[in-house]
């Protein structure tokens, strides 16, 4: 309301730098959506409502040009039926005018929505990928919640069939073929752990994270794993030494390998 009561606010509308007046537009991204987590709770989940509403069709997706360059972007929105020519990629502060434009206010852990993308992911896999049921997701080479005693767990890990990997190096289908034969995941905190989203309903999953300071459970993928019925578990761990940041949320991790070693068991004996 301040922005339009300047005389710009006229200036845009009559002169708008991209005017697509007879076209409708879907919104389904925000501020985080950037993240390979929100994308897939948030802006997709938003795309299969608006689907089940029709909108789809004969409709174009503002997209943030920056998403170009995201390997998991373009190709999710194409297994949802988007072709390339309904993305309009756009810059920040772009002006645009539209003749309609459609938006969720709200989608997150949306159960119906969440099941829905998830069948359609999954039915459209262009990979056959297969590292076994058994994966360690290794967040190697980050400097943000990386686990300081790697070794030692992926050690102990071995012992019980588990295969480590580093997730963000596959491509975005590699990544869904590989997850959806995967019975057993551990992984420290962070994006790698919305491949959940692909695995079999009823297999496991061990999350790795540190204590919260408010000693408030962290629970993006707790939510989640309920609803698209995967078993979760979760082993609190001591912030690391080497961590640059001493905090929760971007702390490394030291795993305590007792705790770990009783966690998997359990794991198994709740299979």
């Amino acid at each position: 309301q301040k922005y339009s009561k300047g005389y710009k606010f006229f200036l845009k509308f009559i002169f708008p730098k991209f005017n697509f007046r007879k076209k409708r537009f879907l919104l389904i991204t925000d501020e985080w959506t950037s993240n390979y987590y929100h994308w897939h709770i948030i802006a997709l989940a938003k795309l299969v409502l608006l689907k089940e509403k029709g909108l789809l069709e004969n409709s174009l997706i503002f997209l943030p040009k920056k998403y170009q360059s995201y390997k998991f972007a373009v190709p999710s929105l194409e297994k949802l039926g988007v072709k390339k020519n309904q993305i309009v990629f756009l810059r920040r502060k772009s002006n645009i005018k539209v003749n309609e434009l459609a938006f969720v206010s709200a989608s997150q852990h949306n159960p119906a929505a969440l099941n829905i993308l998830r069948e359609a992911l999954i039915k459209n896999i262009k990979s056959d990928f297969n590292f076994g049921d058994k994966i360690y997701i290794s967040r190697a080479g980050q400097v943000l919640r990386f686990v300081e005693n790697e070794a030692e767990v992926v050690a102990m890990l071995e012992k019980y069939g588990f295969k480590k990997l580093v997730i963000d190096q596959f491509s975005y289908d590699e990544q869904i073929a590989i997850c959806s034969k995967v019975k057993y995941l551990v992984s420290p905190h962070g994006a790698g752990l919305t491949n959940i989203l692909f695995m079999p309903q009823n297999s496991c999953l061990l999350e790795l994270a540190n204590p919260h300071e408010e000693n408030i459970l962290v629970d993006h993928y707790y939510k989640l794993a309920d609803l698209i019925n995967v078993k979760y578990f979760y082993q609190q761990c001591a912030i690391g030494i080497n961590s640059k940041v001493k905090d929760f949320h971007h702390g490394s991790l030291v795993v305590d390998l007792e705790k770990l070693e009783k966690n998997l068991q359990l794991m198994f004996k709740n299979d």
